[in-house]
């Protein structure tokens, strides 16, 4: 009959840390996608930010003229970009210029441009003309394009910036809606590669780490065992040590050491139990050999003798 192998704690610890890491991973992400489809987020960069704030102060006087009032979100925006500028433009061909304005902005862009709903206009690196950003937006002047960037040239920065775009645009049907069938194969090779690096990240560093860990936890386990395996005839009385033992485990000690205790107990009572009787024995078979020995010295007397002995020495 073949033996059955035990399974090793350890490798069950890392097979199933991986599974929960991988798991708790993926919900995760699940949770986040649905989050952000619910939410319908809109992240504004500084520029985006700059038109969202136009936006609301765009607005026409009595005559007709496109005016911008300084709101409190307009005001509040200046002082924290103090070099902003913008363009306004409506469909009649009124203009709203402020700030200091790079000279390539204020040409005329041609058709494309003017029917674009957004778009970020930027140059080569080393061009030190800004990145400014357009957007047709509906205003209480009703809709106009706003050109607009928080710095007049890339001199005026900080001295680090750091750009990150993400754009996904997922495939439309004739009606505008979303083309699923098309889009879920390509987000799903999407999730599989920014989550297979996670994922193999996670389970070599599980891999590594796990076994020593199950390793240095269990080291009081292992000097127990050792203790367990010393013990015999002469110090069935010995108790295992339960400080060093994981918690999980400890129940288990308890239990052997009663075990010990009962069968020390039992030893011993036993071990009365001859006693006792050797002692009830001994007076009955001193009698029974005087007596023997007063019979006549006949070879049946002698066995008897000879019986008498063997018995006395048991």
């Amino acid at each position: 009959m073949k033996k059955s192998r035990t399974r090793s704690l350890q490798w069950v610890l890392v097979r199933r840390m991986i599974l929960l890491q991988a798991a708790t991973l993926l919900v995760f992400i699940v949770l986040c996608a649905a989050a952000l489809w619910i939410a319908d987020p809109r992240l504004l960069v500084d520029n985006e930010a700059a038109v969202a704030t136009l936006k609301d102060a765009v607005d026409r006087d009595g005559n007709g003229r496109l005016i911008v009032h300084e709101t409190d979100g307009l005001r509040s925006f200046r002082k924290g970009f103090p070099n902003v500028w913008y363009i306004i433009r409506d469909n009649n061909g009124q203009s709203i210029r402020f700030g200091s304005i790079p000279d390539v902005y204020t040409r005329n862009f041609g058709d494309l441009l003017g029917q674009a709903d957004h778009a970020t206009i930027g140059f080569s690196e080393d061009d030190l003309r800004p990145e400014a950003y357009l957007e047709k937006v509906s205003t209480k002047a009703g809709t106009v394009q706003i050109i607009a960037a928080t710095r007049s040239s890339r001199e005026e920065t900080d001295g680090l910036e750091v750009t990150i775009s993400a754009t996904i645009d997922v495939a439309k049907n004739p009606d505008g809606s979303r083309n699923w069938e098309k889009a879920l194969p390509a987000l799903a090779a999407i999730i599989v590669i920014l989550l297979l690096p996670i994922v193999l990240v996670m389970g070599a560093t599980t891999l590594v780490t796990t076994p020593a860990v199950v390793r240095r936890s269990f080291a009081g386990l292992v000097d127990t065992v050792q203790q367990a395996a010393r013990i015999d005839i002469g110090t069935r009385a010995m108790q295992l040590p339960v400080k060093n033992v994981p918690q999980e485990i400890a129940p288990l000690v308890h239990a052997f050491n009663q075990t010990l205790a009962r069968l020390a107990q039992g030893y011993d009572r036993h071990n009365r139990f001859l006693t006792d009787a050797a002692h009830e024995l001994r007076t009955p078979i001193a009698i029974l050999r005087t007596r023997a020995e007063l019979l006549k010295q006949e070879p049946q007397s002698a066995r008897l003798l000879h019986d008498i002995e063997r018995l006395s020495h048991l």
